[in-house]
């Protein structure tokens, strides 16, 4: 008898261990930063939108998003951001652009493209562009951009070295394309030259957590039919990007139907660089066959307002595009071909 009561004391001791234990504080979490207040809107798959919330972040990954008090509770000791009245969103992705051009912002006004390009540009590039200009260059625009709230951007331009020390230095992601041009460049003087740079950009930055090396031929207009397969043929033996200027005027299109009988959707096609790899910036003159076939290819294609407006290009059918399903970013181009700062909130940022 006695046994049986030790015994039953025993267990009567153990479950109110355990239900003494089960009512603690579950240990605190650690996290080294905790923003809270915001309005947080996220991009998982229910698309929440918390209006007191809350994000943990530890080391360079978000350790949790969540209401407000549930994260204060878990990692009560985390460095707070207090941030009533804001909103805390996932970056903006700025999906074309000439970074370095912030240099040359402001240079030319009421022209049209080849206009704006040949006559002023191009000569201004090619006086002035060298490594210094586009490692600085690309430090301005780093800044206006993750001041706009832009933390992925995609490039296109010459000394694409420089701009990508430059986008490591700011913590910036990219996908950062050397530019091959028919003609004399700022940067190499021939077309087998710019190939060679570009195959040992695209060595140098293979595995890189944060940029990614791209191959650029610039434009139909400004690019052979043999410029532009060696850059295709370059871009896949590495797994690259490609990124174009595609059909961004009348123009453009005009020449093409009458030189190749296509449209510049179809011309690219014909030349196979058409695929799921490529970036076409612009699109503005692309009809609803040239849609679906972009579409069929599975392009991706990138809105750029701004310097449609400034040079009169046009206003792509960007409706059309997203009712056939297309893969469709948006970009500044460069800043001089939209006079403005480099990003899309920061006329308004205070």
């Amino acid at each position: 008898m006695p046994q049986t009561n030790l015994f039953c004391r025993l267990v009567g001791l153990l479950l109110v261990t355990v239900a003494w234990t089960g009512c603690q504080r579950a240990p605190a979490e650690r996290a080294d930063l905790l923003i809270v207040g915001a309005t947080v809107v996220t991009m998982d798959a229910e698309r929440r939108v918390l209006p007191d919330g809350a994000l943990a972040l530890r080391g360079d990954r978000i350790a949790a998003i969540g209401p407000r008090a549930e994260l204060e509770h878990r990692y009560p000791a985390a460095r707070r951001l207090e941030a009533r009245g804001r909103l805390l969103l996932p970056g903006l992705i700025n999906a074309h652009t000439h970074a370095p051009m912030t240099l040359l912002r402001g240079l030319a006004d009421d022209r049209a493209l080849q206009d704006w390009l040949e006559n002023y540009i191009f000569p201004a590039e090619a006086r002035h562009v060298n490594e210094e200009f586009v490692l600085w260059g690309t430090r301005l625009a780093a800044l206006e951009m993750l001041r706009g709230g832009i933390t992925t951007f995609v490039d296109m331009y010459y000394f694409e070295e420089q701009v990508a020390q430059a986008t490591q230095q700011a913590g910036l992601r990219a996908i950062l394309g050397q530019t091959l041009i028919d003609f004399p460049a700022p940067d190499h003087k021939s077309v087998a030259d710019a190939l060679a740079y570009t195959e040992t950009f695209l060595q140098r930055w293979q595995g890189h957590p944060r940029i990614r090396a791209a191959v650029a031929p610039h434009a139909l207009y400004t690019n052979s039919a043999e410029t532009l397969q060696a850059a295709a043929a370059l871009a896949r033996r590495y797994r690259a990007p490609i990124l174009i200027h595609l059909a961004e005027t009348r123009r453009e299109r005009e020449a093409a139907q009458r030189e190749y009988g296509l449209s510049p959707v179809g011309y690219l096609d014909q030349l196979g660089l058409l695929g799921a790899d490529l970036v076409a910036a612009h699109c503005v003159w692309v009809d609803a066959a040239d849609i679906a076939l972009l579409r069929e290819r599975d392009v991706g294609c990138v809105h750029n307002p701004s310097s449609n407006m400034k040079l009169a290009s046009g206003t792509a059918p960007v409706v059309e595009m997203l009712a056939a399903g297309l893969r469709l970013g948006l970009g500044t181009d460069g800043p001089a071909g939209g006079d403005r700062r480099h990003g899309p909130l920061s006329d308004w940022t205070p």
